[in-house]
């Protein structure tokens, strides 16, 4: 994104200061993207922070979940396994689609959590997810 060229500018250190501040979720997701190319062990050490903790809002964990997902498997499902708040719409919607399209050993306890937290969505939203939620369930819910 050109408005955020500087940030190339910028070592880690301060990315990683900037992602902390939270100040503008769209510049947070670009310094994360930065810092993952630039220190994966930091930006996974953040991304499970903002995952696990609710930091940013749910547009921001999604960004963080895609960028971390397919080399962090484990360390992103522990994550969201530790959240204690509920799972947003978005986050929830990307972590259905990388689980059907990423069969990954996850515990029952986990799969119950993303069960509850998409049964939880308020009637008629769940039409704008991308997910396939039965597909989901054949996978992992009904075996």
């Amino acid at each position: 994104m050109e408005r955020y060229e500087y940030l190339y500018e910028l070592n880690s250190d301060e990315l990683v200061k900037l992602i902390e501040d939270m100040l503008d979720f769209e510049e947070v997701a670009e310094a994360f993207n930065i810092l993952e190319s630039r220190n994966p062990n930091k930006a996974l050490e953040k991304g499970k922070q903002i995952i696990e903790f609710d930091r940013g809002d749910e547009y921001l964990q999604a960004t963080i979940w895609d960028i971390m997902f397919y080399e962090n498997r484990k360390e992103m499902i522990d994550a969201v396994d530790r959240r204690k708040n509920t799972i947003g719409k978005t986050l929830l919607d990307d972590i259905i689609i990388d689980l059907t399209n990423y069969k990954t050993n996850v515990h029952i306890k986990f799969l119950k959590k993303i069960e509850n937290a998409y049964m939880s969505v308020k009637f008629g939203e769940t039409e704008d997810m991308r997910c396939d939620y039965s597909k989901f369930v054949d996978m992992y819910l009904n075996v």
